[in-house]
């Protein structure tokens, strides 16, 4: 029996919803959240989950409109559960809930992470087992995917994911979100060995993988453009993407043919290896991890870029097998911000370790460690007790240090105003720093420049040349989210 499902997907910026019948897509249906997001460099939970929370019923009914069909002529809703952010899951979840309630039908929560694994199944109908690179925003890790449910995990990143780092060059180097499309467009005019990136845990074995040195490396390489030019020029960002694509793509392709070493070694019938996440849509690195597999003998699928992205579609296609062997949900449901697929193996916390303790050790551990805690604290008790005239000693009051920023390379005007800055501090023997901050209590910025008006950070030119044209600026409201007046600039809280 083919059975039709409705899809829902809220698990971060991007609300979806499809209908599927089989192996077919009626309908998908996916609104971003880019515009909302815009003005802050990157996602803000609670903005998403109330955008979640205003047009899910308005996808749902758009997607039923696309397939020609009503509620009443589905078999069962499939929704995220989770893993992802956490306000936004629960909007799609207690939306499903509300519909199952309402027309009876079934409803199953599926991990957002099995719904990419087995898109390659959706798109090309691989037969288990095969290899998977899941390469997203918030996750990178390589699976075997033994069925529907059973995922091995041979090895991830152990910090970053390529798709935050991504984003996160994308803001450094002032281009706009979402960053992976906009790296990849301004690597295609760069020089990839301009700058020289590592590619951090290649000379260590297995298939972990780690990306927050190399957003480090990059930071730094900006920094030094900036301070020699007194800006960021283009062909420097051009360049600087193309280097850190490289290494991303690098790194990625050197730890998928050890990955396929370990996958072979299960000797599959029909040997596949499949790449799904946001970041496959990388031209750079779809034709790497290609070559990759042509070279080990394994045939290489890559999904439709709009179904590496979040969608729906392939939420109701991870349910559909869940509804057909009767595995359903009730209203008890839970939304769930960290859902692991392979749940037997070492959690990925930022630490290479060969061995994982046992849950029976651990606990013993940690009642160990309680009871010598409590020990000691009782002990501190008794003496501070028995020298009743003692005094505690003094702290010395911590002097707040002044943090020293780049001049933002997004902004004209900023680099314009540096090099006024530096000509005037070489015409004056007075100091005149172009960006000197102190940090205060309560995340409070004060510009320590005698002859600075307001803030230094992320755009102080504007209040330098004219405290009335701050409002003016986007970059003085790119983390306030409202214009600034020049006059309350210098004590404004973040």
């Amino acid at each position: 029996m083919t059975l039709t499902v409705l899809g829902i997907e809220s698990s971060c910026d991007d609300t979806a919803a499809a209908v599927l019948r089989g192996r077919t897509i009626l309908s998908s249906v996916v609104w971003g959240q880019a515009d909302l997001h815009a003005g802050f460099g990157g996602v803000v939970p609670e903005i998403a989950a109330r955008a979640h929370a205003e047009r899910l019923d308005l996808c749902i009914e758009a997607a039923l409109a696309q397939a020609g069909l009503r509620l009443a002529d589905l078999d069962g809703i499939a929704v995220t559960a989770g893993p992802g952010l956490i306000g936004g899951v629960l909007s799609g979840v207690m939306t499903a809930k509300a519909l199952a309630a309402a027309t009876g039908l079934p409803m199953v929560g599926v991990n957002h992470l099995a719904g990419h694994a087995l898109t390659p199944r959706l798109t090309d109908d691989l037969t288990f087992p095969y290899l998977l690179l899941l390469v997203s925003g918030g996750h990178c890790q390589f699976l075997v995917v033994h069925g529907d449910d059973r995922f091995e995990r041979l090895g991830g990143t152990i910090d970053d994911a390529p798709g935050e780092a991504f984003d996160k060059t994308a803001k450094l180097l002032g281009l706009p979100q979402p960053g992976g499309p906009e790296v990849e467009r301004a690597a295609t005019d760069g020089d990839e060995r301009r700058f020289a990136m590592p590619r951090p845990l290649l000379d260590r074995p297995g298939c972990d993988m780690s990306f927050s040195g190399l957003k480090t490396a990059l930071l730094r390489a900006r920094d030094a453009q900036v301070a020699a030019h007194g800006g960021l020029r283009v062909q420097d960002r051009a360049d600087l993407c193309a280097a850190f694509q490289a290494a991303v793509r690098d790194i990625l392709a050197e730890k998928t043919r050890r990955a396929l070493m370990a996958y072979l070694a299960l000797a599959p019938a029909a040997p596949a290896c499949a790449v799904a996440g946001g970041v496959a849509a990388n031209g750079a690195i779809r034709a790497a991890l290609a070559g990759v597999c042509a070279q080990a003998g394994v045939g290489f699928v890559a999904p439709p870029l709009a179904l590496c992205t979040d969608n729906a579609a392939m939420i109701a296609f991870a349910g559909m097998a869940r509804l057909a062997a009767g595995r359903t949900d009730g209203p008890d449901l839970a939304a769930r911000p960290r859902w692991p697929l392979d749940a037997g193996a070492a959690p990925m916390l930022g630490v290479m370790t060969s061995s994982r303790p046992s849950t029976a050790m651990g606990l013993a551990s940690a009642a160990s460690i309680w009871r010598a805690t409590r020990a000691a604290g009782s002990a501190l008790s008794m003496a501070g007790s028995s020298s009743a005239n003692s005094s505690p000693p003094s702290r010395a009051k911590k002097q707040p240090s002044p943090l020293r920023l780049p001049i933002n390379p997004g902004c004209p005007r900023e680099q314009a105003c540096s090099r006024s800055a530096t000509a005037a501090s070489r015409a004056s023997p007075a100091p005149w720093p172009s960006v000197s901050l102190t940090w205060r209590k309560r995340s409070r910025f004060t510009c320590t420049s005698a002859r600075c008006g307001g803030w230094c950070w992320p755009c102080c030119c504007c209040a330098r040349a004219s405290p009335s044209a701050a409002p003016s600026c986007s970059m003085n409201t790119r983390r306030l989210g409202r214009p600034v007046s020049g006059s309350s600039l210098a004590s404004r809280s973040w």
